[in-house]
């Protein structure tokens, strides 16, 4: 059989010949391609059978798993080698029209980010401990106005002297001065010896309680280890939590409301090391933004231990002294000791011992167990002492159990009970036996909810409370009931929460509503931090009606303003019968050179570094604080002691024609100490000729600089006044302006200017 072809499948198959024949040819594609870890760059993109392609040693590895690139389907092309397939990679996009690409890789794919919420340390950078002289304070006024008392004003100021003593110490004292009354506070000599983390204290200290024992003032003396001195001399057992992010994102974590931690993420897995949390438990938020600006909270609860040492770490504290019974009385004396020992990686044991006043003896010991079923504390002390003439004899057990963790990719679930039981038991100069004490706490969260509930019962008095949280995206919805068993008392709240995406230009909201045995509260809150100004404020209003039905409204408004060197806050509360105002001033005097210079707070675990630019009105930052220089180039910053903190210079604010050998600079500085940075700040250099001179030698701005054939090349010219000398000369001579080139300039006949050379002299 004869079979007739019609046109229409005539030319078919005419056209379908040619894509048939090239359809496993190769095409290229140059792109600027980003990825999402932050690498750019240009690369040749192939297009076979469908797919785009990369070659395999175009695709950087500095920030991907190993063994996930390994799994990878290689496949090699014709003339080109071993390809990545783009859609293994991840998610592409490309603007043909400009011949940019993106590529967001996928999660799998990146290494693991670990990061430390403790402060970095820094080995390499030996404290520094030059002697410093500081005086801290915090000013605060209070007017208060009241229907039935009346007006009520009161003000103070707390100061806080801190002399640096260099390498030999800190001495400090701090105190009160008000319109009502004064006392002294503290004042204390420290010692610290940060190589082998140990504090020594004389003066006013307090003693350390142990897991159970007294903790008094005293005025004596003090010998303990401080693991805070030096991160790097003991790595305790801490939490670590672990989480992933499809896309580049901002990580926030917070514990107990405190922000701890602020890092960008490129995506992949990430882990947060070294989470140190109380005793009783700590509420920890983990916050990404992404960068669509999609908000995910991680919520969990952690509960720690009274103690946690590594196999074969020692800590210890002993001190004596007078107990201090006023502000400037003394009665009986103190002496107690505390030591603690990891026995092995999971076990560590403590022994504890105090006497005081010739009557009073108190013995215990306690150990702690860190485990994958949880953190046990066990421990257990006898006291005796003289009571109305009696001798009596005293007992206390203590056990806690903790554990925390999660149970899947989503699941986190804590528990935690702490028991003490008593019988007769007394501390060091306790009026009453010490009560029985219960506590029950769990908590569960699975993506955007959490449950927790807790149980108290501390010497006969019971209460009970529970909530509820439900995020999805910035809404927070909070429902939490608290019930009081021996008075029958309960409170009910419901709350609504709307925190935006920043940078949105809108304020935190929130609507609040709690329900009474005897009425009700209904209130709104708005509450922003602006970063532009450095400015945080809260406001709200609220309604109270009673049983009876009768209504009472309240509002407040907080205001709290970061300046260069000042903190500033403000607080109004209002309702019917009474309005409260209260300000308060924090600041500090830091002296370098013997000259005062302005700072933010220096606190007793801080010090100060001083910075040299030799450039007025530079912009230094450090951390989330910025300082400018002053007119001789001094800029004065409040630094964390016994831990790295990075000076940065903002290039933009450097003039123009200057640089910097390099714009950062660490430091490290002992507490109560002060640390000195300085950058070298140079112009391009320039070449300067004098007319007749025929010497080797010339000084410019008491800098000797070498004079040759084209002239003498200086580094140390500045815009204005510049001091030059050769030979028995000296002149000050004029610089009108600085240049990023390195041009030539010859001093004008009067000597007194410098002009720029539009055409070289002739040699």
């Amino acid at each position: 059989m004869r079979l007739k072809a019609s046109p229409a499948l005539l030319l078919a198959i005419l056209l379908a010949s040619p894509l048939h024949a090239h359809a496993d040819t190769l095409a290229r594609r140059i792109v600027d391609l980003e990825l999402s870890t932050g690498q750019r760059q240009i690369v040749t993109l192939y297009e076979w059978l469908g797919s785009l392609y990369l070659r395999q040693a175009d695709l950087p590895l500095r920030d991907l798993a190993p063994e996930a690139v390994a799994a990878l389907t290689v496949t090699t092309l014709p003339d080109i080698g071993m390809c990545y397939r783009l859609d293994d990679l991840g998610r592409y996009d490309e603007n043909q029209a400009r011949a940019q690409a993106t590529l967001q890789l996928a999660s799998a794919l990146l290494r693991k980010r670990s990061i430390s919420v403790r402060p970095e340390s820094a080995p390499a950078l030996a404290a520094q401990t030059q002697p410093a002289l500081a005086l801290s304070y915090v000013a605060r006024g209070f007017v208060q106005d009241d229907a039935t008392l009346g007006r009520s004003i009161r003000y103070g100021v707390e100061p806080l002297l801190s002399i640096g003593l260099g390498r030999f110490g800190t001495l400090s004292s701090n105190g009160f001065i008000g319109n009502l009354f004064s006392q002294r506070g503290d004042t204390t000599y420290r010692y610290y010896d940060s190589a082998n983390s140990r504090r020594f204290a004389a003066g006013d200290i307090a003693a350390l309680a142990g897991t159970i024992g007294s903790s008094p003032r005293l005025a004596g003396v003090q010998i303990a280890r401080d693991f805070s001195l030096n991160d790097n001399f003991l790595d305790r057992p801490a939490y670590t939590l672990n989480g992933q992010t499809a896309l580049p994102a901002t990580l926030d974590v917070f514990v107990d409301g405190q922000k701890r931690l602020s890092e960008q993420l490129s995506g992949g897995q990430y882990e947060v090391r070294d989470l140190d949390v109380s005793t009783s438990g700590s509420d920890v938020e983990l916050v990404l933004t992404n960068a669509l600006g999609e908000r995910e909270v991680i919520r969990t609860r952690l509960f720690g231990n009274t103690f946690r040492l590594a196999q074969g770490a020692s800590d210890f504290s002993f001190e004596a002294g007078a107990a201090r019974t006023g502000e400037n009385s003394y009665d009986g004396h103190f002496v107690a000791g505390t030591y603690r020992y990891g026995l092995l990686p999971w076990l560590a044991a403590e022994l504890h011992g105090e006497e005081g006043d010739g009557d009073f003896g108190l013995g215990s010991a306690a150990i702690s167990i860190n485990h994958d079923l949880g953190r046990i504390l066990l421990g257990g002390g006898v006291a005796t002492q003289t009571v109305n003439g009696v001798r009596e004899t005293g007992t206390q057990a203590r056990a806690s159990w903790s554990l925390s963790g999660r149970i899947g990719a989503s699941l986190n679930l804590g528990i935690s009970a702490d028991a003490s039981l008593s019988d007769q038991f007394r501390r060091y100069r306790a009026t009453t036996v010490a009560p029985d004490v219960t506590r029950f706490s769990a908590f569960a969260s699975l993506h955007g909810a959490a449950l927790r509930g807790s149980y108290t019962d501390a010497g006969g008095i019971r209460s009970a409370q529970s909530e509820l949280l439900l995020a999805y995206g910035s809404l927070t919805l909070a429902a939490g009931s608290q019930y009081f068993f021996n008075t029958e008392d309960w409170l009910g709240t419901l709350s609504l929460g709307w925190q935006p995406t920043r940078p949105a230009g809108l304020p935190n909201l929130a609507y609040r509503h709690s329900l009474l045995r005897d009425g009700s509260i209904a209130g709104v809150q708005a509450n922003d931090f602006l970063p532009a100004t450095r400015t945080s404020y809260s406001l709200s209003a609220a309604r109270q009606e009673d049983e009876q039905g009768q209504y009472s409204d309240q509002g407040s408004v907080n205001l709290s303003q970061s300046l260069d060197d000042l903190q500033a806050s403000y607080s109004l509360q209002q309702n019917r019968d009474n309005r409260s105002q209260s300000i308060t001033l924090a600041s500090a005097i830091a002296w370098h050179d013997w000259r005062p210079y302005a700072t933010s707070y220096i606190g007793e675990r801080q010090g100060y570094v001083s910075v040299n630019t030799n450039l007025p009105d530079l912009r230094l930052t450090q951390g989330v604080s910025d300082e400018y220089s002053n007119a001789d180039g001094i800029a004065v910053f409040t630094i964390p002691a016994f831990s790295r903190s990075d000076i940065r210079v903002d290039l933009d604010s450097l003039p123009k024609g200057y640089r910097l050998d390099s714009a950062t600079r660490s430091v490290s500085v002992s507490a109560g100490a002060q640390a000195n940075a300085r950058y070298a700040a140079d112009t391009p250099g320039l070449f300067l000729r004098i007319p007749g001179f025929t010497g080797s030698q010339i000084t410019v701005n008491q800098r000797e600089f070498y004079y040759g054939p084209r002239g003498a090349y200086v580094v140390s010219a500045q815009v204005g006044g510049n001091t030059l000398s050769w030979g028995n000369e000296r002149r000050i001579i004029q610089l009108r302006e600085l240049r990023t080139d390195t041009p030539t300039y010859v001093l004008d006949s009067d000597g007194k200017s410098l002009l720029r050379l539009i055409e070289e002299v002739p040699r």
